[in-house]
């Protein structure tokens, strides 16, 4: 005998589970979790200018303030940090969800080539491009001024 004779023989457990079936899913849904506003990593470039010998005014005064110069009105570009410590200067690039970051990439490439030359004992500008998650794997591109 096939299901379909079997189901008009028996309108009350066809109900019965259509209706558990319903009830199971219903819960279902309501378990669901729902994200409305999902995490998006904002793209960022970072660039670290190492200058082992030299104080935090030195780095301010000989690396970090050129490259503000040198990065700012970068298509794209929403926020510019740039901090100065021992040792070195830190650039973040935080651009708009719509840019193109290969474009953008090769923007800041492009400027940074343009700095006027480093200290003598500085080494060269590391570019870091990634996300928000900053233990994730960078991509490095090393740069020859």
């Amino acid at each position: 005998m096939n299901w379909t004779a079997k189901s008009l023989k028996n309108p009350a457990v066809v109900a019965v589970i259509v209706a558990m079936v319903l009830l199971f899913g219903g819960y279902s849904i309501s378990r669901l979790p729902v994200q409305l506003f999902p995490n998006i990593e904002n793209p960022r470039v970072s660039i670290f200018t190492p200058w082992r010998a030299a104080s935090p005014s030195e780095v301010e005064s000989e690396i970090t303030e050129p490259l503000e110069e040198v990065l700012q009105g970068i298509p794209g570009l929403k926020e510019m940090n740039v901090y100065s410590n021992q040792g070195g200067a830190w650039t973040n690039l935080e651009f708009s969800i719509t840019t193109n970051m290969d474009r953008a990439l090769l923007e800041v490439i492009s400027r940074l080539n343009r700095l006027p030359p480093l200290p003598l004992d500085a080494d060269q500008p590391i570019l870091g491009a990634g996300g928000d998650n900053a233990g994730e794997t960078l991509i490095y591109y090393f740069l020859q001024v």
